[in-house]
C-alpha cells in the first residue's frame, strides 16, 4: 500500500491548504515575519482580482500570447498598482 495521496485526494487537499499550511509549520515563523508575509499575500490578492476584473471588463487582455511575444509585452507593461493609478497602501488596505 503507497503512503502518497491518490490524484483526486491530492488535488483537494492541495486546494484546501493543507500542504501549504504544513509547510509553513515546519519551522517557527516569527509573528513579524508572519504579518509580512501575510500582507504581501493579500497584495497580491488584491492584484489579481483587480487583474482578473479588468480583463472580464476587456480594458486589459488575457494572457494568451506564447513565446517571445508574451516576454516582450510584459516587458513592456507598467506594475497593475500603476496601471489603476492606486499606491501600495490602496492595495492592502
Amino acid at each position: 500500500m503507497s503512503t502518497k495521496p491518490s490524484g483526486g485526494l491530492k488535488k483537494k487537499i492541495q486546494r484546501g491548504g493543507l500542504f501549504r499550511e504544513i509547510n509553513l509549520r515546519k519551522h517557527y515563523e516569527k509573528p513579524s515575519e508572519k504579518r509580512v508575509r501575510d500582507k504581501a499575500e493579500a497584495v497580491r490578492r488584491a492584484r489579481k482580482l483587480a487583474r482578473k476584473k479588468l480583463q472580464r471588463e476587456g480594458l486589459r487582455p488575457r494572457r494568451s500570447l506564447g513565446g517571445s511575444q508574451a516576454r516582450e509585452e510584459v516587458a513592456h507593461r507598467t506594475p497593475l498598482a500603476y496601471d489603476l493609478g492606486m499606491t501600495l497602501r490602496d492595495t492592502v488596505n
